[in-house]
Formats: structure tokens, C-alpha cells, sequence
């Protein structure tokens, strides 16, 4: 009931701002967005122990072509300063800072998002 009334003064400032219907979340994305911001706000990511899998199925499973971007987790996950840990990442990406070219060698564990550590920029 406090998801639906939220999502009904989500709807009331969303009309207020004059945002079009179409860009507005229906009540089940709200409560998706809710569900996916409460799960993983907070907490700690834990790391899986023991050997990596070493399959065939794994391997032919890898896409061969670029897919679409990943999406970025949510502002409130993205800034709730725990568990944001670095990690060394094998497969080298850009940096998904708007306006960096960089290509980090590490990327957060949380996020699942390469960012360059920048002593002016952090």
C-alpha cells in the first residue's frame, strides 16, 4: 500500500513537471525500480569462493558481437558508499564516466561498472 501511494505522488510530480505519460513508469516498473534500489542499497557484495568453472558450454556461450550497453544501477545504489570495491577486470573497457575516454584496468564490484581512479576526479 506505501508502494502504490508513493507511486501516486510519483504521478502527481511527474504531471506537475510536465513530463509526458510516455516517460512516466507504469506501477509495476515503479515497484520494480523500488524493489531493485531497497535489494541491493546497503549491502556488502560477497565473493564467490572456490575454483572457477572451467566448461565448454561456457565458453560457446560468450557472445562473439558487441551487445547493447549494460545499464547502469540505480543513483541510490551508485551513491550509498558500501561495498564499492575495486576489482582488477582481465577484459579492458571504457570508462563509463560521461566526458572519460580512459580505459581502467579495475571496475566495481557492486556496480559492475569500469571507472578510472583519478586523484582530481574521485
Amino acid at each position: 500500500m506505501a508502494v502504490v501511494s508513493s507511486w501516486l505522488l510519483y504521478r502527481r510530480d511527474c504531471d506537475a513537471l510536465a513530463i509526458p505519460k510516455k516517460e512516466q513508469l507504469d506501477l509495476l516498473s515503479f515497484k520494480i525500480s523500488v524493489a531493485s534500489c531497497l535489494s541491493a542499497q546497503n549491502k556488502d557484495v560477497v565473493k564467490k569462493r572456490g575454483r572457477p568453472s572451467l566448461s565448454v558450454e561456457a565458453e560457446l556461450e560468450k557472445k562473439k558481437r558487441r551487445g547493447p550497453a549494460a545499464p547502469t544501477p540505480n543513483v541510490e545504489v551508485r551513491h550509498d558508499n558500501v561495498g564499492h570495491w575495486h576489482e582488477i577486470a582481465p577484459p579492458r573497457q571504457r570508462c563509463k564516466m560521461p566526458g572519460c575516454k580512459g580505459q581502467p584496468v579495475s571496475f566495481c564490484t557492486k556496480c559492475k561498472t569500469h571507472l578510472c581512479i583519478k586523484k582530481k576526479s574521485n
